[in-house]
């Protein structure tokens, strides 16, 4: 097999870690089918459901500032002075 990333053994369904049935945050059934994800939150093994990814998402926007269009402009021009 070599050096896989846990990611890559995740979508193999090969990672033991990663057998759970259920979400980490609402314990709603885990359905990959469906959109739900399994992988690693850093090195925490976990799992989320599209609804749960979708708010954990929305957060990360929202803390970020990345909601307010200017600070989302501020950032693209950062992103692209960088290059």
């Amino acid at each position: 097999m070599g050096n896989r990333t846990s990611m890559e053994r995740a979508a193999d369904a090969e990672d033991p870690n990663l057998n759970m049935e259920d979400c980490c945050v609402c314990k709603s059934p885990i359905d990959e089918e469906q959109g739900d994800i399994r992988g690693y939150f850093g090195i925490i093994p976990t799992c989320f459901c599209v609804w749960c990814m979708s708010s954990i998402t929305d957060m990360v926007i929202q803390l970020n500032g990345f909601d307010d269009i200017d600070v989302l402009q501020e950032r693209i021009d950062e992103l692209k002075s960088e290059h």
